[in-house]
């Protein structure tokens, strides 16, 4: 049985960690442990994660974790810790109080676990809960999935979908992403559903209507035959702007009744759209604006146009301003009226008419009257100074409609100049579609609003359409807003996002409003929650699309409902916010499992290597953890795609050379994995979520076959399956260290290695982000140099392209181009390879690359050499003897439980707390005084270490392990050499007393000498912190039983008894007379022990022995800890002194 695994978070007081992410597994164990500011304060931890296994996930449910104590002492906190046992996947929340109370809103600090789902491969939910005990189940890790996205629609009618999802299966991927399966709006895209509770109609057949239902059984049946799951995306902040419930129920809208605030945005708009079919029908033609816009000069036109004549002519600063004569008239009659003043505000300000209707802001007449119905001196009469008020009191009016009227000013230019911007883009852009002739199919700019067909006609009657109930029916369309602040909504009253045009618009998709809490619109909450559990009850997994605008409160609502369904439900995101730290927001708060990711983003060769350390394992060479270990950042889990459905094909971006080098790149990340449908088959252009019409090609079992069908000859299809398979295994079998090697601009070398067996796959990639000048030329590559032997090419593929064929858009099904082929051979030897040439240097292999052209791939298995094997084995076998579980090359325990002389434990027995003060601490200038050459190990671009014996180290691999910080000057020192080593066991052979010890790190250190250099860190660290705990044990169990018995911090503090007594030479005291040495028989009178007054400077010489230092320490440092007779001779050697 595995040892559970338990990772430690220490408490600070204040400390918020909402944005930090913290990823566990279940099975684990998370311990709390309480840090320094909160010893003395009566914490209280509280934990939404249920406590029992099956019970259903409360947000709101808190339990109070109980503080333990190893040591049992009601005095010392040190040791408290609380725990929770992991066993539920999902996003958890603690917080803790200091003042005694459990009221979150009295909360010191809190923070989110974010806990990992078991991806079943069985078609029950849950089969965790009816297996028997000893039934394995078979699981999906995260880091071994390779998802394939295919777009619902494009699959054709319902039985036709196994033969087009059977491609996917045939070429390795064991997930299927489906964009929405549900009805559709009137662009017919994708992600514009318009009943979230039917199945798109384009499924059926004639003789049959199909559900939910029948998806679920074929969704099963790819879990059973295939081995395949299954998600599906949700979409919660949008509808297609003709569903029928939200004509039924416009209150699910952002519309002009509760939203009001938008009425200058949508008279905006129709203004613009207005103008655009003026322009489509030639009226603005004597202005420089012809109806075909192809020319900057045709932009500039535009914009003036705009701002000199079209806007101005609308006033819309008048639904923020106020009508100064109606309010100068209110103000004169309430001072003549003497109203009295209930309360009054410092300042006068504006206040906006929440009905924003024309001139129907105000300002605060209580205010005014304050303010401004003062006293004038120098007036001759009671109406001579109302009517000084009243001037005074319109100067300020009319200086607030001033301020505002260049405040809706700036709004308006920026709205110009957003929607010329977009005009650019759309007509004029090289990279954009360049449209050309403006119509009414083709406007300058999207809509942000829908309205009925009816309220079409001119603008003034359909500025009267907002007013009234009318305005309900008219809605804000949904988009994105480039570099908003995603936690904000973006469609508030505060925000004036669609008056500036700063959305990019969905003009299908209607904004829902949801509110604050389900109250606030009970249909809406209800017809989404249920469209979720429909979703989950089919599907593994949900990919929260739009998740940056979708409100974090109503993802949590509706994921809350699909957990209770699905409990082991994988959650995926595309985050665009632009921080990590939003990012962790998102995922902690709704339980997000893995973040998409995508290599086309990469802008060369070198910067998709990049992502793929970024998101790919961590480095070769790794530390090796232990058990128990404190629970330390992480970033986000990776869905890592070589092509997203959103983006276009990477043969039209890059070159038809660049798809299949790119996927082995991403192939090789210890991450889960992903592609679009298209992809494997070089379809050469994007396959649109709203225009693509044509219908996937099925999977073919016989040659040469012509659409509808396809099969592994299709592109890079057949090289595909062999990379899934390829990251499949790795994933499975622990090669969980990468690493990444810029071999040229163009070529890359990515190592995925197995930190139990030193085995390694290494591949090498040519990319070709631009199509190259001559695809049959090597060039130089420079050689790859792989530590050990080359045992097998495990497959080559070559990329070439003939002239025999043409690519022809296929009217009906979406083709990719027949003109290119892999020439895929595997299982070489490597002298059988056609790409590369191996040779031997020494115990490494050298890879020159003799034809390796663009588009070329090539994986070899790469072992250690015998020497560096057998070391590793005998490193292993003496790590063992510290009680490690240690594992030999099969798997098999290595636990060396036999105690001879030459047996680690067995040495240590023999070392008093004298020779623990060499072994563990002493200074520079303590063991510079002892003449035998040695001081504090300086490392190189570090410093010197605090202490020469194994504290010193301790006190850098402390740091360095648990952040598999491998870039730090000490592993560079360890990798360059083995002075460090030779220097552990060196210093300690000097003394005779130490001696065994120093020749037992010399057998075992030595052993490193033999390693390849990248593996020599973390094979030191075990070693040393292995044997730093055995000899602290043994120091423990040297001393009183005060300190055996006490907690973590007594065991600390007693270490100071070992670190500041010892021999040193140049310090030495009087001698004892002959009466005491004969009653003090344990003691070392030639190696008189004493105790420094401080480090480092009164640690040596005529410095280090002071009376009345020794006599404060004394108690602590050797009463306390049991040493009675060092603490007699110390106090004798005083006196004599």
């Amino acid at each position: 049985m595995l040892t559970k695994q338990i990772r430690v978070l220490t408490l600070n007081g204040g400390e918020n960690r909402e944005t930090t992410l913290y990823r566990l597994q279940k099975g684990w164990i998370l311990r709390f442990n309480l840090g320094p500011s909160l010893f003395v304060s009566p914490v209280r931890i509280f934990c939404n994660h249920p406590t029992k296994k099956n019970e259903p996930f409360d947000r709101n449910k808190y339990t109070e974790l109980k503080w333990n104590s190893p040591s049992g002492s009601k005095v010392d906190r040190h040791d408290l810790f609380a725990e929770v046992q992991i066993h539920t996947a999902g996003s958890f929340n603690y917080y803790f109080t200091a003042d005694g109370s459990k009221d979150r809103q009295h909360a010191d600090g809190e923070g989110y676990f974010l806990v990992d789902p078991i991806l079943s491969l069985s078609t029950n939910d849950n089969p965790s809960e009816e297996a028997d005990d000893d039934e394995e189940v078979e699981e999906l890790c995260l880091d071994s999935i390779q998802c394939q996205t295919v777009i619902a629609k494009l699959l054709g009618p319902f039985p036709e979908w196994e033969g087009r999802l059977k491609v996917s299966y045939e070429t390795g991927y064991n997930m299927i992403h489906f964009t929405p399966i549900q009805e559709l709006g009137q662009s017919n895209s994708a992600y514009s559903i318009r009943n979230q509770l039917c199945l798109n109609p384009s499924f059926n057949t004639k003789d049959k209507k199909y559900g939910y239902n029948d998806v679920e059984k074929l969704v099963n049946e790819m879990v059973v035959n295939w081995k395949t799951l299954s998600l599906t995306d949700l979409v919660l902040n949008h509808t297609a702007n003709d569903s029928p419930w939200l004509q039924e129920h416009p209150e699910c809208g952002y519309n002009l009744v509760n939203s009001p605030h938008l009425k200058p945005a949508f008279l905006v708009d129709r203004i613009l759209l207005h103008f655009s079919l003026d322009i489509g029908d030639g009226k603005y033609e004597a202005k420089g604006i012809p109806d075909t816009i192809d020319k900057m000069e045709h932009l500039e036109a535009i914009r003036r146009v705009l701002q000199e004549e079209v806007l101005p002519h609308f006033k819309l600063h008048e639904f923020f301003t106020m009508d100064i004569e109606i309010i100068l008239r209110d103000f004169k009659r309430a001072i003549e009226e003497a109203r009295p003043i209930a309360s009054s505000r410092p300042q006068l300000d504006l206040i906006q008419d929440p009905q924003y209707r024309r001139n129907k802001s105000t300002v605060d007449m209580n205010t005014a009257l304050h303010l401004y119905n003062t006293d004038k001196p120098g007036v001759s009469s009671r109406a001579e100074r109302i009517q000084r008020c009243c001037g005074d009191f319109k100067a300020k009016l009319e200086d607030l409609n001033r301020h505002k009227m260049a405040e809706v000013q700036d709004h308006l230019n920026t709205a110009v100049s957003n929607f010329v911007a977009n005009v650019k883009y759309r007509f004029v852009d090289g990279h954009g579609p360049r449209i050309g002739k403006v119509s009414a199919k083709e406007p300058l700019m999207w809509n942000y609003f829908v309205q009925p067909k009816s309220y079409d006609g001119t603008l003034a009657a359909e500025e009267v359409n907002m007013d009234g109930d009318s305005g309900k029916l008219i809605m804000a369309v949904n988009g994105w807003v480039m570099g908003d602040d995603p936690l904000r909504n973006f469609a508030d009253p505060d925000r004036y996002v669609y008056l500036r045009r700063e959305l990019i618009p969905w003009g299908d998709s209607c904004k829902l409003r949801f509110g604050k809490e389900p109250k606030d619109c009970p249909y809406l909450w209800q017809h989404m929650k249920e469209y979720t559990e429909k979703t989950v009850k089919v599907f593994h997994g949900v990919r929260l699309d739009n998740c940056h605008s979708t409100p974090i409160h109503v993802a949590e609502y509706m994921l809350d409902a699909a957990r209770k369904i699905r409990p082991d439900l994988y959650v995926v995101a595309e985050l665009f916010t632009g921080s990590e730290c939003v990012d962790n927001i998102f995922m902690n708060k709704l339980g997000i499992n893995s973040l998409i990711r995508e290599a086309l983003s990469a802008n060369d060769c070198q910067d998709q290597g990049r992502l793929v350390y970024k998101y790919g394992g961590t480095s070769v060479g790794s530390f090796i953890q232990p058990r128990v270990q404190p629970l330390l950042p992480t970033t986000a889990h990776a869905l890592f795609f070589d092509q997203t459905h959103d983006n276009e094909s990477p043969v039209e971006k890059r070159s038809p050379y660049d798809p299949f080098p790119s996927s082995a790149i991403v192939a090789m990340a210890c991450c889960a994995t992903g592609s679009n449908r298209g992809y494997d088959q070089l379809v050469p252009h994007h396959i649109h979520v709203v225009n693509e019409e044509r219908l996937y090609m099925s999977w073919a079992t016989w040659d040469l076959p012509e659409p509808p069908f396809m099969n592994d000859k299709f592109g890079i299809t057949a090289g595909k399956k062999i990379l899934n398979q390829l990251h499949y295994q790795l994933g499975v079998t622990g090669f969980s260290e990468v690493y990444v090697d810029q071999l040229s601009h163009d070529t890359v070398a990515i190592t995925r290695h197995n930190p139990i067996n030193h085995d390694s796959y290494v591949m090498v990639a040519r990319t070709a982000f631009h199509h190259p000048h001559n695809p049959k030329e090597t060039g130089y590559i420079r050689p790859l140099t792989l530590d050990g032997d080359i045992t097998e090419i495990v497959f080559e593929a070559k990329f070439s392209m003939t002239d025999g064929y043409k690519y022809e858009k296929n009217p009906k099904y979406i083709n990719g181009l027949p003109n290119y082929y892999l020439d895929i051979r595997e299982n070489l030897s490597p002298e059988a390879s056609g790409l590369i040439k191996v040779r031997k240097q020494g115990d490494s292999s050298i890879v020159d690359f003799h034809t390796f052209t663009p588009g070329c791939v090539v994986v070899v298995k790469q072992v250690l050499p015998t020497r560096a094997k057998n070391a590793i084995l005998k490193i292993r076998r003496g790590v063992s003897q510290f009680g490690y579980l240690m594992r030999s090359y099969s798997g098999r325990t290595m636990f060396d439980e036999s105690f001879d002389k030459s047996n680690f434990h067995a040495i240590v027995s023999k070392l008093t707390l004298s020779d623990m003060n060499i072994v563990l601490y002493r200074c520079d200038s303590e063991e510079k005084a002892d003449g035998n050459g040695f001081g504090a190990y300086d490392i190189p671009g570090h410093g010197p270490m605090v202490y020469c014996g194994l504290r010193g180290l301790m006190a850098v691999l402390a740091h360095v392990r648990p952040n598999n910080d491998l870039g730090h000057p000490l592993c560079n020192n360890l990798r360059e050499g083995n002075w460090l080593s030779d220097y552990v066991a060196k210093r300690l052979q000097v003394h005779p007393t130490t001696k065994d010890l120093g020749q037992w790190f010399e057998g075992v250190l030595g052993h490193l000498k033999d390693i390849p250099r990248f593996l020599v860190p973390c094979y030191f660290d075990t070693v040393i912190t292995g044997a730093y705990v055995v000899l602290r044990d043994q120091a423990m169990k040297l001393m009183s039983e005060f300190i055996q018995d006490g907690s973590t911090f007594v065991h600390m503090l007693s270490l100071g008894s070992l670190q500041f007594c010892g021999f040193v030479k140049n310090a030495k005291l009087p001698k004892l007379s002959e009466f005491v040495k004969s009653t003090t028989p344990k003691v070392d009178v030639d190696h008189p022990l004493s105790l420094a007054a401080g480090f480092p400077h009164f640690a040596s010489g005529y410095m280090r022995n002071w009376g009345r230092d020794t006599f404060i320490a004394i108690r602590g440092l050797l009463l306390l800890t049991g040493r009675f007779c060092d603490a007699k001779y110390a106090c004798f050697m005083q006196f004599n002194s």
